[in-house]
This record gives C-alpha cells, sequence and structure tokens, in this order.
C-alpha cells in the first residue's frame, strides 16, 4: 500500500486500521473542470436490436463507438471492396455505385436521433462474428489495398460530415483507423504495415478535412500485460507505433487503447500516466487518450454492487488525468449499463456508476479538492482496499455533489467533512443520498442547518458499495432557479408537438405519464414528438443541471 499524490493534487491518505475513513473536500479549491468522458460501444439499439435509448439517456452518456454490430459500420458491409472472400480489384472508392449506405445509416441515424455522438471506427468487427467473413484485412503486397481503404474511409467521412453519395451532414468528430491491430484475429500483416495504412488513412482523411480526428490503433490489452502483478509493454503498437509517426510527421490526434479484467479499479489511471509518459517522450503532449474499450466480466462484476463500485471507481481516478473519452464494451449487452427499454428506461446497477459519475461532472461542473482516497498502486491484479470519493459544485453555489465508491475495504463507515464553506448556519440545507449496495437501488431524504464545516457520515457501510449525495443550500437563489420560471411549454394541448422554451443552457427533460412511466428522457430537448402516445395526461419534468432545480409541468395530449 503507498500513500501518492497524483497529478490533480488529490492527496491519498491510507488507514487501514480505522473501521473508519476520513475524507475532507475543500469547497474553495478548485480541482478542475467536468468534462463529458464517458461512452459505450454499440447503441442506442444494439446488436439485437433492442432499444437502450431512454436508459442511455438517463445515466447521461453521449459517446457510441461504432464497432461489433457485426456488419453495419464494417467497410467489407457497405462496399464492393471485399466479396465472397476476396478483394475486388475493379472496385474505385471514389464511386457512389460501388457502396450500400443501408445498414451502416441505420445505426450512424439511431445515435444521432438519440442526441449522442457516433465514434467511429474504421475497418472490421472481430473477424468471423455476426456471420462476417474471417480475414477481411487489407493486404499491400501490390501497393493497392491500403491505397483503396484510405479511399474508403475518406468517401465514409464524406458521407456522413459532408453529404457524399446521399449521405448526411453529422459532423462526426472522431476517427478512429482499424481495431485491435495487435490481436492475430484482426490483423494479418506486421506492425510496420498497420503503421503504413494509418499514414495513408490519416492523410486521406485529413486532405478532406484536417480539422477531424484521427487516431489508432485501438491497441488491444495483450500489449501492456504479460504476467505478473505489474504492466510490461510490448511497444509494437505503443512506443514503436509513436516513433514512426514522429519521424514521419504524421499527425497522432488521439491514441486509443483496450483494457480489460484487472481487478484494482486504479490500474486504469496506472495505464493511462504510463501511455501519456511515451506520448510525451516522442513529441505528442496533446494528442488525447481514449479508452475504446475497457470491461471486467469475470467474478460477479455484472448488474451487481460490486461492478458499480469498480466502475466508479475507475472513472473518479481518471479525473484529473489525460484520459479524455472511456468507452465501455459494450454497455449495452455485454457487461451491461443497460437493459432494454421495454417499455420504460431500466439501468442496472452498474448503469449508476455512469449515471452518477456523470451527474457530478454535468450539475456540478466545478471539481474540489479532496483528501482521504484509498488505493493499490502496487498491483494490476487486486484492489486490496478502495474508497474513492470525488465531489464538485454549482456555478451557483447552492449545490453540491459528493460520488463515494466504497470498492473494497476494511472500513465500514465513512466520515465525510466539507470545509470553507460560504454557507450560513441560518441556512436549510437538503440532503439527498442515492445509494447502490447489493440489494439495489434506494433514495433517502433528510436536511441539516448550514454553516462553513458541514460533517456527513455514512454508516454500516457494506462492501461494494457506491453513494452520491447532494447537498441543497435552499436558503440561496440561484440564476438558474429564476430562469427557471422562465419556462414556457406550448401548444397544450397538443397531438404532434410540444415546444420547450427556456434560458437554460443545459438541463435534462423527462415525459411520464400519470402513472410515472417514464416515455422519454433527453438533454436540451426543445421539442417533443407526442404524435404517438395515447391521448391523456402527461408531465413534463425540466432538471436545471447546473442547480438541481426541478420544475413539472402538466401537459394534454389529445
Amino acid at each position: 500500500m503507498k500513500k501518492t499524490s497524483l497529478l490533480f493534487n488529490l492527496l491519498f491518505v491510507v488507514s487501514v486500521a480505522s473501521s473508519q475513513i476520513t475524507f475532507s473536500v475543500n469547497y474553495t479549491s478548485s480541482l478542475s473542470s467536468g468534462k463529458k468522458m464517458t461512452g459505450v460501444n454499440t447503441g442506442p439499439n444494439n446488436v439485437n436490436g433492442n432499444s437502450t435509448q431512454m436508459c442511455l439517456q438517463a445515466i447521461g452518456n453521449e459517446l457510441i463507438r461504432t464497432h461489433d454490430y457485426n456488419g453495419p459500420c464494417d467497410y467489407y458491409n457497405y462496399t464492393d471492396f471485399y466479396n465472397s472472400g476476396s478483394f475486388n480489384y475493379s472496385f474505385q472508392s471514389h464511386d457512389p455505385a460501388g457502396y450500400n449506405w443501408f445498414a451502416s445509416d441505420i445505426k450512424i441515424d439511431q445515435i444521432v436521433n438519440a442526441g449522442m455522438h457516433p465514434f467511429f471506427r474504421l475497418g472490421i468487427s472481430m473477424p468471423g462474428s455476426g456471420g462476417g467473413p474471417v480475414t477481411p484485412m487489407p493486404i499491400d503486397s501490390d501497393g493497392y489495398n491500403f491505397r483503396t481503404f484510405a479511399g474508403i474511409s475518406k468517401r465514409t467521412v464524406m458521407h456522413y460530415n459532408d453529404g457524399w453519395a446521399n449521405g448526411d451532414n453529422y459532423s462526426i468528430k472522431y476517427w478512429e483507423v482499424w481495431n485491435e491491430p495487435n490481436h492475430a484475429e484482426s490483423w494479418d500483416g506486421t506492425p510496420s504495415d498497420y503503421y503504413k495504412m494509418f499514414d495513408q488513412v490519416e492523410d486521406s482523411i485529413h486532405t478532406f478535412d484536417p480539422s477531424l480526428l484521427v487516431g489508432g490503433p485501438g491497441t488491444a490489452s495483450n500489449a501492456f500485460y504479460n504476467g505478473g502483478i505489474h504492466y510490461t509493454i510490448n511497444h509494437d503498437y505503443v512506443g514503436n507505433f509513436m516513433s514512426y509517426c514522429q519521424s514521419n510527421n504524421i499527425p497522432l490526434d488521439f491514441y486509443s487503447f483496450h483494457m480489460y479484467d484487472k481487478k484494482n479499479p486504479y490500474h486504469v489511471r496506472i495505464l493511462t500516466d504510463t501511455i501519456a509518459y511515451f506520448l510525451n517522450q516522442y513529441g505528442f503532449t496533446n494528442t488525447e487518450l481514449i479508452i475504446s474499450e475497457s470491461s471486467i466480466t469475470t467474478g460477479g462484476y455484472s448488474n451487481t454492487s460490486k461492478g458499480c463500485s469498480y466502475l466508479a471507481s475507475e472513472l473518479i481516478s481518471l479525473v484529473g488525468s489525460r484520459l479524455s473519452k472511456y468507452i465501455l464494451y459494450r454497455g449495452v449487452d455485454i457487461a451491461p449499463l443497460c437493459n432494454e427499454d421495454n417499455p420504460d428506461a431500466s439501468l442496472t446497477l452498474n448503469g449508476y456508476a455512469y449515471k452518477f459519475f456523470n451527474e457530478v461532472n454535468d450539475s456540478t461542473p466545478n471539481l474540489l479538492v479532496s483528501q482521504g482516497n484509498l488505493f493499490n498502486s502496487d498491483n494490476i491484479l487486486d484492489s486490496l482496499n478502495n474508497v474513492m470519493l470525488l465531489a464538485g459544485k454549482n456555478n451557483s453555489n447552492n449545490v453540491v455533489k459528493i460520488l463515494v465508491s466504497h470498492h473494497e475495504s476494511t472500513n465500514n463507515s465513512i466520515n465525510i467533512t466539507l470545509n470553507n464553506l460560504n454557507w450560513q448556519s441560518s441556512d436549510q440545507i437538503e440532503i439527498t443520498t442515492e445509494k447502490v449496495i447489493s440489494s439495489g437501488y434506494s433514495v433517502s431524504n433528510s436536511s441539516m442547518n448550514g454553516g462553513s464545516t458541514l460533517n456527513l457520515s455514512l454508516n454500516n457501510v457494506l462492501d461494494a458499495s457506491v453513494y452520491l449525495i447532494t447537498l441543497k443550500n435552499l436558503s440561496m437563489n440561484s440564476v438558474e432557479e429564476e430562469q427557471l420560471t422562465d419556462l414556457q411549454i406550448y401548444p397544450n394541448p397538443s397531438n404532434e408537438t410540444v415546444n420547450i422554451q427556456t434560458q437554460l443552457k443545459y438541463y435534462s427533460c423527462t415525459l411520464s405519464d400519470l402513472y410515472g412511466k417514464v416515455v422519454y428522457v433527453g438533454q436540451n430537448t426543445d421539442k417533443l414528438d407526442v404524435s404517438r402516445l395515447t391521448a391523456g395526461t402527461y408531465f413534463v419534468s425540466i432538471e436545471d443541471l447546473d442547480s438541481s432545480m426541478k420544475i413539472n409541468r402538466m401537459i394534454i395530449v389529445e
């Protein structure tokens, strides 16, 4: 066990002998600004076609990686370049007649229509999966295939960002070149073959639009681990790839990698910092770091409080790191965060880790310096002790959110001291505590008086549990609350479209019927399509993501 300090000035204090772990949060000391980090592979309609749109919206997910749809978004599926086990050398990447976008368009449309952003993986799903071809990897022995694949990549960008071949203008930002080339089943060539292909694809895309972010290689986790309790780096797709890009002046907008089944949730920070070190060594100081696949699927981590605490501890560990995106595999049908919307948005217990983490970053984006986090940095296989905290306040200084992940610890109680508050002792503080334990999710409410220092206690803490504590000063008005009173919803009644007008910048919108059944969840929504709803009374709930202020309005669907 180590006492250590992270780059983002969160101090970690170890106290194994005590049955209580103590955290202190400094209300006046800013750590960083909250950022949108979370994503999933496939969705909001997963590979089986079942909708998880409402659930993904409810947990605050915004990024969908287009990998392992097993056909859609695979180049062999939407082009004629590879057919019946061989490459078609008469294929011309610039000719629209050689493309069939139908299946891929459906998936991209579903992502965009759900208010989320595609993260487009250029290449193939796992070879042989879903009835796809076994080895559709471009082999450049004659100097033709890589050039053609680069042309296909450019036309894919043009189709979705510039309307080419009856396409759209979706402004897709991230373009990942291939998936796991260091995995024997995913790449037939050598590492240098991949470097050459990456060079050609990157150049082709950036020639069309230099503002797009092109990266890779989606490195499989076997590049980072060869047994033992520490990471051992295989540099074929780490240092050697970075060196090739540096030597040949190839832009590397982001470096993507994968990680699986390491039981210490802090391992994600260890590996992220390690790869950031190598990027810096090769001059890529501004390159984004992206985990485009991560999961743990063994030992009771699926739809359990243990899975929730593991994921929450991973996400908290990444705050202040170089990592810009964390994309779970898959999130919707393997290690799921969401069940099917059948008919309501349904979160698994693991899904609350995303929901709570995103609420802290979205609703209270001024993240605060805290002390007391417990973790292990010597052993990536076993967590041993892990209790993590993340806190933030909103822009109006009247709401604080505190996320606590108690993953593995001998402590059975948690004390949290919130220091240097500008709240008065006469202020009334409303406290909402949401928790995930082995028996499920629950929420409770309480209140206390304000003051410059507040103490909170979590008692009888079970191993593997996650808490989201929201403190709201009811005695303070916020600018956001004043704006919320200006909310207008019209026309009412309606049987087609309901308009929402508000001065709020960031808010969530939930539509539910008289019995509480949720029929829509979204963010920053200015129109609601009610044409498919049964006639009756519904409630529109608008929640300000800056202040946690919520207001309900009744509408009538004729």
